[in-house]
């Protein structure tokens, strides 16, 4: 029998709280979902034994090196099909149709909504706008990938390849120049439905076109989230002061605590979620 299951990619304490909440709402929404996590954050992963469905592995590195082992996800993920999920976000629906398209496609992802602007280019900027130009952009903080597929496989290789050799953090940019490279993948786009983000609100203004997301991302304030709802009261206040270095994010974190607090967490009205969501992001 093919297996298939979500894969989070938590590397730092940051960045484990807010899988928590992802991990919580995607399991609110999908009961018994397989999902493995790869972390460096040993001290709270017994937070995770409440969940039967979900298992971890343990990697004792610096936190710097996460983008590797999502570029070369088949290497970790112990599912045939394998569903990549970014820990800042929130899912409040089925995750079903996504591992459907897995069962006739080598690699599932969404094209971005909007060009990011040229301060996020990569190592060359002038071959990133002609790929971007040719072939659009891909968002990689979704996507899915059948491992019995060579093809899909010689994309990651070609993708870990490129990131190795780049002296850049990011790797979306990336991701185009691996395709470019290996066209004969079988490739399917996903719903904006299935990573809906910031721009979606503005491209899609006074349409029907999304109802319902079913995976919100760039959910930046979740930690803060996190940290109320999953953890107990001691490990938040060893954790504060991750919040207080990015004072950034403190105050509209500070203030979606309070409103979600009152509110049952997974069952808000989505309108108001994302309007207050996209209020908050202005700041």
């Amino acid at each position: 029998m093919i297996s298939h299951g979500v894969v989070y990619i938590a590397f730092g304490d940051f960045y484990f709280f807010q899988m928590l909440f992802s991990l919580k709402s995607m399991l609110n929404s999908n009961p018994g979902m397989s999902v493995h996590i790869l972390t460096n954050s040993d001290k709270y992963v017994y937070l995770l034994e409440e969940y039967s469905s979900v298992t971890y592995t343990y990697f004792a590195v610096p936190s710097s090196c996460n983008r590797e082992y999502k570029t070369k996800l088949y290497v970790y993920s112990p599912f045939d099909q394998t569903l990549h999920i970014d820990v800042d976000t929130f899912i409040s629906g089925s995750l079903t149709p996504i591992f459907n398209l897995l069962k006739i496609n080598d690699f599932v992802i969404r094209t971005e909504a909007t060009p990011i602007s040229d301060t996020y280019r990569e190592d060359n900027p002038e071959e990133s706008s002609r790929l971007i130009l040719n072939y659009g952009e891909f968002n990689t903080g979704v996507f899915g990938f059948n491992k019995s597929s060579n093809s899909a496989i010689s994309l990651l290789d070609e993708w870990t390849r490129l990131k190795s050799s780049s002296k850049s953090p990011r790797d979306q940019r990336l991701f185009i120049k691996a395709l470019e490279r290996n066209m004969h993948v079988k490739l399917w786009p996903l719903s904006p439905n299935f990573n809906y983000t910031k721009y979606d609100s503005l491209v899609h203004k006074g349409t029907n076109a999304i109802k319902t997301p079913v995976i919100w991302h760039y959910m930046d304030y979740a930690y803060c989230i996190a940290a109320w709802r999953f953890v107990s009261r001691a490990v938040f206040t060893v954790d504060k002061s991750i919040i207080l270095r990015n004072k950034k994010y403190f105050f509209k974190n500070f203030i979606l605590s309070i409103l979600f607090r009152f509110v049952p967490l997974f069952r808000p009205s989505y309108v108001f979620f994302a309007k207050v969501y996209q209020f908050l992001r202005k700041f």
